[in-house]
């Protein structure tokens, strides 16, 4: 199971998905980013052995499509909001 100061730095990863200041984890293989610049969501998958991480930002928007497409849906359970259907796609 994965350590909290590694889940930190895989949280981490999807915020910055620039490669600037990419942390490397022994172990855990990570893959390309999932965007989507329409919703400004972000995600990042990664993998060590049989467990998978998919770490994602926040979407940010400057309409109200964030809020009533992802996080409504997310906090009543919604699998499929915009950023989890992304996540689940993205791996």
């Amino acid at each position: 199971m994965a350590a909290e100061q590694e889940l930190a730095a895989l949280a981490y990863l999807s915020y910055d998905l620039s490669n600037k200041n990419r942390i490397l984890l022994p172990g855990w293989t990570n893959f390309s980013p999932v965007v989507n610049l329409g919703t400004g969501f972000a995600a990042t998958v990664s993998t060590n052995g049989s467990e998978i991480v998919i770490a994602f930002r926040g979407t940010d928007t400057e309409d109200w499509t964030d809020w009533t497409q992802a996080n409504l849906p997310a906090v009543f359970g919604a699998r499929r909001t915009l950023g989890a259907g992304h996540a689940i796609r993205g791996y």
